[in-house]
Formats: C-alpha cells, sequence, structure tokens
C-alpha cells in the first residue's frame, strides 16, 4: 500500500524541527521569555546547543526525503529521540517542577514518536 503522506509529513515535520532549531540558535532569550523563565547569560549558550540538536532532528527528517535506502534508520532514530524527550520532559515537569510550559513540548514529541511507532521501522516498506 502506498502511503501519500509519507513526504509531506518528512517535510512539514522536518521543516518545523529546523525553523525551531533555528529560532533556539538564533532568538534564545525569546524562548526562555515564553517559558516564564529569568536565567543568566550563560543560558543562553546551552539553550543554543540544545537549538543545534532540534535543528539536527529536523534535518533527519530532511534527509530522508532524498535518502530513500536509509529511510527506516532515520524514522528508527528521529521516533527514539522523540520518545526519549518526551519521558524526560515528563519527569522534570513531575519530579523537578520545570515550568508547565514544557507539558506542551513533551506531548508533541510523544504524539509523534508514537504515531512513528506504530509503522515500526517506518512506513517505507
Amino acid at each position: 500500500m502506498k502511503r501519500r503522506w509519507v513526504n509531506p509529513y518528512l517535510v512539514l515535520v522536518g521543516l518545523s524541527e529546523f525553523a525551531t532549531g533555528l529560532s533556539l540558535i538564533f532568538f534564545p532569550e525569546v524562548w526562555f521569555r515564553l517559558s516564564g523563565m529569568t536565567v543568566e547569560a550563560q543560558a543562553l549558550w546551552f539553550m543554543r546547543w540544545i537549538g543545534t540538536w532540534v535543528g539536527a532532528v529536523g534535518l533527519l527528517y530532511l534527509l530522508a526525503l532524498k535518502r530513500r535506502e536509509e529511510r527506516s534508520g532515520l524514522w528508527l532514530a528521529t521516533t527514539t529521540l522523540r520518545i526519549l524527550v518526551a519521558i524526560f520532559l515528563l519527569g522534570s515537569v513531575i519530579l523537578e517542577g520545570f515550568p508547565k510550559i514544557f507539558l506542551g513540548i513533551a506531548f508533541y514529541d510523544l504524539a509523534l514518536g508514537l504515531f512513528q511507532s506504530y509503522f515500526k521501522g517506518g512506513p517505507f516498506r
């Protein structure tokens, strides 16, 4: 069965993650302000580092558009990363008092991770 939604999904999620990563790199203070956190200047560098990772995940989705033979591995990598991020954020909010705004990110990553894991290795077979 051909899945016509795969390429649009890869583009949408890939560009979204890549753009988010770039915004974390170039405008980290905006993200802290949105989360209601006040931080020292050193934390901005840490947020830029996280932005690099978020952007890299976006690039994995976009790379899957061109590298058809590697799609299953890229799908598994992004699925695993999303579920691990969701677990970390949920635990951080519940156990460590992380700002509740991070629940949105946790549920977004969990939803995409579970959606992708439904296809067990990717919808590319």
